[in-house]
């Protein structure tokens, strides 16, 4: 989780990765429970995409970024 100096404040394990059915709405449900509004990530699947806007939670996609520049694209 980013704090919003732009600082990493935590890193979260996605429940999901290794789930072969409904891994986005897993994953989003611990994004929600952390109190989580925003997320970068290389790619995010179709369902991921539904999943977070239900839940109001903007994505990003930052392929190709080192993470530091993916939170300066997000903090833009």
């Amino acid at each position: 989780m980013i704090h919003p100096d732009g600082s990493l404040r935590a890193h979260i394990q996605n429940p999901g990765a290794k789930l072969k059915r409904d891994a986005a709405p897993a994953a989003v449900r611990l994004l929600k429970s952390q109190g989580v509004s925003r997320v970068v990530a290389g790619r995010f699947g179709p369902e991921a995409i539904k999943a977070l806007a239900a839940e109001a939670i903007q994505p990003l996609v930052a392929n190709g970024f080192s993470l530091k520049q993916a939170i300066e694209l997000f903090n833009q």
